[in-house]
């Protein structure tokens, strides 16, 4: 039987290896894992995309639009709101109770709707979000955020539009005029000032207002302002007011401004001996409104006394017992060796001392030394006091300024006494003088015999007047009197001031330094006259008779707005309340009221209809753009309230049955002059509107109707509140609610059509054409939701 052999391939014949297999395998798998990667980041796109893009259309824009299809009164602004912080983007605001949040879900991805809405006004360029409470100055933001959860982490989506009011109308009127002989002089409508015009050279003015009543302000810094009756402004037509001014009469304020911030060293003696037992005492003084503690009611120093002897020596942290461990205001407190000193004939029981029997002084004479009084805490210095040999050996730790020179150190019954003012000591005022200068600041008493030359104070002998203190360099003064320009207190010397060219009349003036104010008010200022401050008749009232001075004791980081209020007749208003950015004051007899507000740009509403205390008498009037500066006052900022009344209705929806929430509008030539909405019961009251015609409105939607439309009521007198109507409102919308679910129970995540009509459908909807739009029969549509719920909004019937 015959056989094939088969042969071998050579060993170098062409193929490939185990090897070449792997390294081919390899590299797919790379190109693979590759593309792979490059196809999960382009999904990560495609999605991140994705969500973005829901969340703006529909999710946010569509809900700006939605809500601005509200009427613009019916369009709820957010009372309640909370403030969170959503890492990478800040903190938003938005509403809990008539907007709360929404959970939907689009596409498998589930969102966060969140809604603000809030009243602005416009500065400047920008508009600037008000309190809920605040006036309505016809202008809403409304804001939309979107939420959603993104690998881990909150991504959002934002959006805000303005709104604005369309009952209010562009202007409508002019009101012209001529100042006589006076250019740059305001012409302001008092019933909204920010309506004014200002006289070019010549005196004519003229500016445009919506038609309605204004009175007329004419006002230049100077001048005694004067003003219009009401004057009524039609539409399309020009009134003109003209005025003549007369010049203001001044006169001068003049007076010093000091600081008492801190507790002072007021009077040492190193050595005076009485039968036989060495006594040395240390007196302080509280120049100060408020109360200090030097120790605590277990004997616990918060405030040290340390003395020294000498340049070189170490300061000694005396180690007291203490009967009394407070100060009080403008009182005294003796510290002393022992507890009863003797001097000049009279005992003194010491507030603090060393030892009850103690005859050995720390403060040796005739040589150099120091005493101060520091914080335990901190060690931080309150005062100290330094003396010399002679110009050398004091102690600079103890020194503030130059030390006092006493020639061959403090002898026996040698005396330091603090000044009551520049270069002055006496024993009738508290010794308060304080320019942090030792050698300025006290009196030397040097080898007067055998007496001690004052005899100290403890706290038993009651309080003095402080004429001085540390001097207010610098100091800012102005007052109210809408004539005057603010002055600076002296930068050296006394701190002095003169206020020139302030109105005759009775005045507010403010004085600052630094953080610390007064108001001293009932300044009387009689024309060429110089009037010192502070006086007996200002309130405070000087602190000692004779003496002009102020000593600023409150800090303060505020500003102050001031005005009067007027009413028609210009006459003054007293009570009437004055608000702006949350701070509420009223008018005095006089209609004088001062704001104290934040440093910063405010509007002033004068008889705010949502405060407290809003006298429906007269209408509500606001101004804004008016800056407080620290410690300094914006004055002019000035009000006339017209005669104010109400208008009272109520909403149902047969007649009888209340309707909640209904906003109506108040009417007059065709803009807007006050609105109001229906309470639970369906009145209806709209405050504080001037005396005229008026129609009264209710705001509807689209296809609602309201029964009557527009009544006519007039207002004829102040404090007068009228009946409108009782407005029937029909076709009022409704809402539908469900979810779409299989016969199985499960809920259709896709969108499906939901039709309702007041007829009747058949096996499906109708075909949407023309025939179908102008038929009888109205239908309603939506579409449900990825979770399967639905609202469909449908009229009331």
């Amino acid at each position: 039987m015959g056989h094939t052999r088969r042969q071998r391939k050579p060993l170098n014949s062409a193929g490939i290896s185990l090897i070449e297999v792997m390294i081919a395998v390899a590299i797919m798998s790379l190109g693979m894992l590759g593309f792979i990667a490059a196809f999960s980041q382009i999904t990560k796109g495609v999605k991140h995309a994705k969500g973005r893009t829901l969340a703006a259309n529909p999710l946010t824009l569509e809900k700006l639009e939605v809500m601005r299809r509200v009427p613009y009164h019916k369009l709820m602004v957010s009372t309640a709101t909370v403030t969170e912080t959503i890492a990478g983007y800040g903190d938003i605001t938005y509403d809990v109770a008539a907007y709360p949040e929404e959970t939907v879900v689009v596409g498998d991805i589930p969102y966060i709707r969140r809604v603000l809405v809030e009243k602005v006004q416009s500065v400047g360029n920008a508009f600037q979000g008000l309190a809920s409470s605040s006036d309505d100055l016809g202008v809403k933001r409304l804001r939309v955020y979107t939420l959603w959860m993104e690998e881990g982490a909150w991504k959002m989506y934002e959006a805000s539009t303005i709104y604005t009011n369309p009952n209010l109308k562009p202007l409508r009127g002019v009101i012209q005029g001529t100042v006589t002989g006076l250019a740059n002089v305001q012409v302001t409508a008092l019933q909204d000032p920010a309506y004014y015009g200002i006289s070019a050279t010549g005196g004519g003015y003229a500016f445009s207002v919506p038609a309605g009543s204004y009175t007329l302000r004419a006002n230049l810094i100077g001048y005694f302002p004067s003003y219009s009756g009401l004057l009524n402004v039609p539409s399309g037509a020009t009134v003109t007011q003209d005025f003549t001014l007369s010049a203001k009469g001044y006169g001068t304020v003049t007076g010093s401004v000091w600081l008492t911030p801190r507790l002072l060293v007021s009077k040492v003696v190193v050595s005076t001996t009485h039968a036989g037992c060495d006594q040395e005492f240390i007196e302080l003084f509280n120049p100060s409104t408020w109360t200090w503690t030097i120790a605590s009611a277990t004997q616990t120093a918060v405030i040290d006394v340390v003395t020294v002897k000498n340049a070189g020596g170490a300061i000694e942290v005396l180690d007291l017992t203490y009967p009394n461990g407070v100060i009080a205001s403008k009182g005294f407190y003796l510290v002393a060796n022992k507890d009863t000193v003797y001097v000049n004939g009279s005992s003194r029981t010491a507030d603090a001392y060393l030892d009850s029997n103690n005859c050995t002084s720390k403060l040796d004479g005739f040589q150099a030394g120091g005493a101060g009084i520091r914080w335990v805490a901190g060690g931080e210095y309150i005062d100290r006091l330094s003396w010399s040999n002679s110009g050398v050996g004091n102690n600079s730790t103890l020194t503030e300024g130059t030390a006092v020179s006493v020639p061959g150190g403090m002898y026996p019954e040698d005396q330091l006494a603090r000044r009551i003012e520049p270069a002055v000591f006496n024993t009738t005022y508290g010794p308060a003088y304080d320019t942090n200068v030792n050698s300025n600041d006290f009196q030397s008493y040097l080898s007067p015999g055998f007496n001690v030359p004052y005899t100290p104070n403890t706290s038993a002998e009651g309080t003095k007047s402080v004429v001085s203190g540390f001097p207010a360099w610098g100091a800012v003064i102005s007052a109210d009197d809408g004539l005057s320009s603010a002055v600076q207190a002296a930068w050296t010397g006394t701190p002095s001031f003169s206020l020139a060219s302030v109105a005759t009349g009775t005045w507010q003036v403010g004085l600052t330094s630094g953080t610390y104010y007064l108001p001293v008010t009932n300044v009387t200022v009689t024309n060429a006259v110089t009037t010192a401050v502070r006086n007996a008749a200002t309130q405070p009232a000087w602190d000692a008779a004779g003496y002009n001075v102020t000593q600023l004791t409150s800090t303060i980081t505020s500003g102050f707005i001031s005005g009067t209020i007027r009413n028609s007749a210009q006459a003054a208003l007293s009570g009437v309340v004055v608000s702006a950015s949350g701070v509420t004051a009223t008018s005095d007899a006089t209609g004088k009221y001062t704001l104290t507000l934040a440093t910063g740009t405010h509007t002033v509403d004068a008889n705010p209809s949502s405060a407290v205390g809003c006298n429906n008498s007269y209408v509500s009037v606001s101004s804004g753009g008016w800056l407080a500066e620290t410690g300094r006052i914006t004055t002019g900022v000035d009000f006339t309230l017209s005669g104010g009344g109400g208008i009272k209705g109520r909403i149902t929806n047969n007649g009888t049955d209340p309707l909640v929430g209904v906003a109506v509008i108040a009417s007059s030539d065709g803009n807007e002059r006050g609105f109001a909405s229906s309470d639970s019961a369906g009145y209806f009251e709209i405050r504080n509107i001037s005396t005229g015609s008026y129609n009264v409105i209710p705001q509807i939607d689209t296809g609602e109707s309201v029964s009557p439309s527009s009544p006519t009521v007039s207002l004829t007198g102040s404090g007068v509140t009228v009946w409108s109507a009782t407005f029937t409102l029909t076709g009022s919308p409704g809402t539908i609610t469900g979810t779409v679910k299989t016969s199985a129970g499960a809920s259709i995540k896709t969108g499906v059509l939901l039709v309702a009509t007041t007829g009747s459908i058949s096996a499906g909807p109708p075909t949407n054409n023309s025939s179908l739009r102008s038929g009888g029969l109205i239908y309603y549509t939506a579409s449900s939701l990825s979770d399967g719920t639905y609202d469909l909004e449908v009229r009331g019937g």
